[in-house]
């Protein structure tokens, strides 16, 4: 049984970790740099990434107070390449080489068909493609008949 003394160092020791948890935070960035239980690592959204040396080796938790957020942030891209892209430029290049792929197929820029006619034109060539196969139907496997003894061997006299 735990006494009363014993109960209060143990809440004491875990608001003391709690509050040792954290060495660097950038909240605006989403990046903090954490004590873990492997030692110190880098949060960088949900993703807990490693702290690794240029030179190899360990960071100590002291070291790691001087870091700046630029180096960070290296650190983070080495891990996680394109993770500081903006995402809204990603999705204008996309848009864009998509719009530049149907140019170059098709010449010109066609306007958009009507939904009806779309789901027309799928119904129509789902049919044509599976109206030439036959539905399949199951046939119930033949049972097998219990094997039978062999016929016992006359005794000769």
């Amino acid at each position: 049984n735990l006494s009363q003394n014993d109960i209060k160092e143990l809440i004491d020791k875990k608001l003391e970790k709690e509050a040792n948890r954290y060495i660097q935070q950038w909240p605006e960035e989403k990046i903090a740099i954490e004590n873990g239980r492997w030692g110190p690592f880098v949060r960088f959204g949900k993703n807990m990434l490693k702290l690794i040396k240029e030179e190899g080796g360990r960071y100590a938790p002291e070291e790691l107070t001087g870091l700046s957020l630029e180096e960070v942030k290296k650190m983070i891209e080495t891990q996680m390449p394109g993770a500081f892209d903006k995402k809204g430029a990603k999705g204008a290049k996309k848009a864009a080489a998509k719009a530049s792929t149907t140019l170059s197929l098709t010449g010109t820029k066609k306007a958009a068909p009507k939904k009806s006619a779309v789901i027309k034109k799928i119904v129509a060539s789902k049919g044509s493609a599976t109206g030439a196969k036959k539905a399949s139907v199951k046939k119930a496997a033949a049972k097998k008949a219990a094997p039978r003894k062999a016929a016992a061997k006359k005794k000769k006299k």
